[in-house]
């Protein structure tokens, strides 16, 4: 008799840890303000950050800035190609991991009006990249409650 007590007292923990493990990963995924979205807007500062510094290096070796963020992209393959840069510098495409397109090709696309349709926008004219996001975080995470809930992207 002991015995099954004992083992009901188990089964009853292991049934309680398991609920408590289910309810913390559902929390999690509703207010999803877990490292998978600090690591998107990593990704997408550092691709902003990295885009307007080879902008300036493509000025400083061609002499204008380039008129496309491809254009960009191809001038990095063809230094990459010839060997006169390390591959790990050149590369490409710059994403944008914030808007709904983001699991899809669609997240490097380059835009030549600041219309909040996701991806970057860029201006040959005076080299201004932007994130094509003019609303802040908190309309594209509508659970996310982070550091940047209440910045646009478009402004960073």
């Amino acid at each position: 008799m002991k015995q099954q007590t004992i083992h009901r007292g188990l089964w009853i923990c292991a049934v309680a840890t398991l609920l408590s493990l289910l309810l913390g990963f559902a929390f999690l995924a509703l207010t999803d303000t877990g490292p998978n979205r600090e690591g998107r807007l990593f990704d997408t500062d550092l691709n902003l950050r990295y885009a307007r510094l080879c902008v300036r290096l493509f000025k400083e070796d061609v002499g204008r800035f380039p008129k496309s963020l491809q254009e960009l992209y191809e001038y990095g393959k063809e230094k990459i190609r010839k060997g006169e840069t390390e591959s790990g510098f050149w590369r490409f495409p710059f994403e944008e991991s914030i808007s709904h397109y983001w699991k899809t090709e669609k997240r490097s696309r380059e835009h030549a009006v600041l219309d909040g349709s996701g991806g970057f926008f860029y201006n040959h004219e005076n080299r201004d990249i932007r994130v094509n996001l003019k609303k802040p975080l908190r309309h594209y995470w509508r659970c996310y409650s982070g550091r940047k809930t209440n910045e646009i992207p478009a402004d960073w």
